[in-house]
């Protein structure tokens, strides 16, 4: 598959002959919090596009990309599941060469890339399966970037003045990303790994993955949108997926549920009670439906009535 998507210094081209459907976008959401990716589970600043983690209309993550050796991984399938609460993305590889020589061809791995977000965190787990009869490291490389920029920033609207990017922080564990906004608030995207990488920088972690044949591993991703000095709990992928199923299931509760006798009909009411589930947003006043990803993702008392 080509690469529809290209990168000239600052700017982003798409290619006349890429498809309209493999742009579509997937879309998370909770609370406050929501995500834009592309159909391998990337995000990719195209232009004024709206990829990135979003925070209370500030860009946290403008840039995610897992790619092998440089090279784009291979699409099998995606989707954000029934609940509307997890992206899950299957991915095989391109033909490759390992750093000793040796030759792996397409589709010998399986990778399930499987996201959510809860209480502003992103958390990210990548599964890896090596098919084939031969061990192999996997040289696995996830790029990113942090621009901070406000919604309308993003809209198109250029600002005569903007707050100060501050060094990145990295440790053998993960990066935090800053910035100096003019509001005087010191923003944060701290990007963390297990296992650790074999090397990390201020803009990529790589890990050379040892897989025997038929062997499975994981590696997780957590990154977390934080305000100064603001401590937000970390859970382990499994403990916040069980919060976050946890909350779901009490909101589609509070729904009222209809059933009729076409189930195509009894499809589309699901769906749209989990996309107005999706909406909702804990407040200091109660829940509240925010009016709409990505740009309306604020109260609104005319969208939300």
């Amino acid at each position: 598959m080509a690469e529809d998507i290209i990168q000239i210094q600052d700017q982003y081209y798409i290619r006349a002959s890429a498809s309209m459907v493999e742009a579509r976008p997937h879309v998370l959401k909770q609370d406050n919090c929501f995500a834009i990716f592309d159909r391998l589970g990337n995000m990719r600043p195209l232009g004024i596009r709206d990829h990135g983690l979003f925070r209370d209309d500030t860009r946290f993550l403008s840039r995610l990309v897992l790619d092998l050796q440089g090279k784009q991984f291979l699409l099998l399938s995606s989707e954000v599941r029934e609940d509307k609460d997890i992206l899950a993305v299957d991915l095989t590889n391109p033909e490759f060469t390992t750093s000793k020589g040796q030759f792996i061809g397409q589709d010998t791995l399986h990778v399930l890339r499987t996201t959510f977000l809860w209480n502003n965190v992103a958390y990210e787990r990548i599964r890896i399966h090596n098919y084939g009869s031969e061990p192999f490291r996997v040289p696995l490389t996830l790029r990113f970037e942090a621009d901070f920029a406000d919604m309308f920033e993003i809209r198109g609207i250029r600002r005569t003045k903007r707050g100060q990017l501050l060094p990145a922080q990295v440790s053998s564990e993960g990066v935090t990303l800053r910035y100096h906004g003019l509001d005087g608030v010191e923003r944060q995207t701290r990007i963390l790994f297990s296992p650790a990488p074999d090397v990390v920088s201020e803009k990529l972690a790589q890990w050379w993955v040892p897989l025997a044949p038929q062997e499975e591993r994981d590696l997780e991703v957590r990154v977390v949108c934080s305000y100064g000095g603001e401590e937000i709990p970390l859970l382990s992928y499994q403990e916040a997926l069980q919060a976050e199923r946890e909350q779901r299931a009490v909101l589609r509760s509070l729904a009222h549920r209809i059933d009729t006798g076409n189930a195509q009909f009894n499809e589309w009411l699901n769906a749209s009670r989990d996309d107005l589930v999706m909406m909702l947003a804990r407040t200091p006043y109660g829940l509240y439906p925010h009016a709409g990803v990505p740009w309306f993702a604020t109260v609104f008392g005319r969208d939300a009535l």
